[in-house]
């Protein structure tokens, strides 16, 4: 049924004829990958005649077919790498209804008019190349060309803080080295903002010297603190949508001698052995993610993509983590985290028009894991029987630290709660 309406933007992506004959091409791969889960769609000549009313355009289209965060199927870094464009929904409905159009890349249908909708999943708004809408001529006659539209009456601008930790997570572009892994949760909560929450090694160093720590305390700033993370998971309130990013470990120069110390990081899997990781040699990052109208659940054991194929050295960072609002507070958020003491966690509310970060937990590394010879910055505090705690926000939204290993005996000092200091 044509039940969707949304605003665009326009963007536009060239490159060489070489380069978007192979991106076509690919584009295709992807297409009869995904009917081949979904079964092929009507022909054109099932559908009724395509119609333009009130700018907009009603016609038929292949469905289900993905719909991208931008008008293209991806992009060339300077380094040669091919980053494929986001999916953000799909479109299931046939006819549809499709509120402008926009010149992006050149698509399989021979033209470069993309179409923008909303999805029948999630209901994100996305691009859709003209080839898969059944229009007899692109962009069809009467159709609005997309513009940002004026913002109704009274209503603020979107957030500078919103914007960019928006882009930090669904953003279309990565490093080569990164790795993106994107869940539809059905995590809806009544709030249009983004939820942030990071993962960072507030020392210099790690893995005993061999890597670069994150060198830095807390913070609220997106793009900066986001980058300066092992991982960072953004909740995009409105849709439900969670993207999780690891960043790739960096070897310390001083150790090596090689002109690029980035060492990639590993794919995430969708799984969760939590509890059981230690000392075992892993090639993969395991993450679940899901949710409801009651929040977040995120399950996810966290591995360096240097030690991590070598049993003794494989310490990977596991917790589980509940995320849920907060009805007394605007804008707050209850936050549970059961796992190791390491590494430092943040999380951040980021509405979308108010130009604030709500701060809603910090937790730092357990420090009786800091100082220690085989990691200086608390590494031993990834080994599940060394250091595993359930850790709440309390009114101040700082975490409060319990031992959560009932089989274990209670270490001494085991029980913490962050203060403003680090410790040195």
């Amino acid at each position: 049924m044509f039940s969707r309406e949304a605003h665009a933007s326009h963007s536009a992506l060239e490159g060489k004829f070489v380069y978007k004959t192979f991106r076509a091409v690919s584009a295709v791969l992807m297409l009869v990958a995904f009917l081949g889960l979904y079964g092929a769609p009507a022909s054109a000549a099932e559908n009724p005649p395509c119609y333009a009313q009130n700018g907009h355009l009603y016609c038929g289209d292949e469905a289900p077919s993905p719909l991208y965060a931008a008008p293209s199927f991806g992009k060339e870094d300077s380094r040669g790498a091919f980053h494929p464009t986001p999916v953000v929904d799909t479109l299931t409905s046939n006819p549809s209804y499709f509120e402008c159009w926009v010149e992006g890349e050149q698509h399989p249908g021979g033209n470069n008019i993309w179409y923008y909708t909303h999805g029948d999943v999630t209901g994100r708004g996305g691009y859709i190349p003209a080839a898969n809408v059944y229009a007899p001529e692109d962009p069809f006659p009467g159709v609005t060309h997309c513009a940002i539209p004026p913002s109704p009456p009274g209503t603020p601008p979107e957030s500078p803080l919103y914007e960019v930790a928006e882009e930090d997570g669904f953003g279309p572009y990565l490093s080569p080295n990164q790795q993106r892994a994107i869940f539809h949760t059905g995590a809806l909560v009544g709030d249009d903002g983004i939820l942030v929450l990071r993962g960072f090694i507030p020392y210099p160093s790690a893995a005993n010297g061999l890597l670069n720590g994150d060198a830095r305390g807390f913070s609220s700033t997106p793009r900066l603190s986001s980058l300066g993370s092992r991982f960072y998971l953004t909740w995009e309130l409105a849709t439900g949508l969670v993207s999780l990013v690891v960043n790739p470990s960096t070897l310390r120069p001083l150790s090596t001698g090689f002109n690029s110390p980035e060492v990639a990081a590993l794919p995430i899997v969708n799984e969760c052995p939590v509890g059981h990781a230690d000392g075992k040699a892993r090639t993969t990052n395991d993450a679940t993610v899901s949710g409801d109208n009651q929040g977040l659940h995120v399950c996810a054991s966290m591995l360096n993509s240097v030690t991590n194929r070598v049993p003794a050295t494989a310490w990977a960072a596991d917790f589980f983590i509940d995320i849920s609002p907060d009805s007394t507070v605007p804008g707050g958020y209850h936050v549970r985290a059961v796992g190791n003491g390491y590494p430092a966690l943040e999380a951040y509310h980021y509405p979308r028009f108010r130009e604030v970060a709500d701060t809603l937990f910090l937790r730092r590394v357990d420090p009786e894991a800091l100082g220690n010879p085989v990691d200086p910055g608390g590494g031993l505090a990834a080994l599940d029987y060394f250091s595993w705690f359930s850790c709440v926000n309390n009114e101040a939204y700082a975490s409060q630290c319990t031992w959560a290993a009932p089989t274990r005996p209670v270490p001494q000092r085991h029980q913490f709660e962050y203060t403003t200091a680090w410790p040195t």
